[in-house]
């Protein structure tokens, strides 16, 4: 059985309120969570931000 942890994020931009005008599909993560994710062993990080800037559709 494999376990799935399911974790929506947003990344430093939205968190702080610099979001992509127009809305753009991109990442919750960074070169720092590749790195640590590396450095760890675990999967690197994968996916897009859970703002609504990062979905298009939702945003329009």
């Amino acid at each position: 059985m494999m376990e799935v942890i399911v974790c929506y994020s947003r990344c430093w931009n939205c968190m702080f309120g610099h979001c992509y005008d127009p809305p753009k599909p991109h990442p919750w993560w960074g070169s720092e969570d590749v790195e640590h994710a590396v450095a760890t062993g675990q999967p690197t990080p994968r996916g897009n931000c859970a703002c609504p800037c990062a979905k298009p559709e939702v945003a329009a």
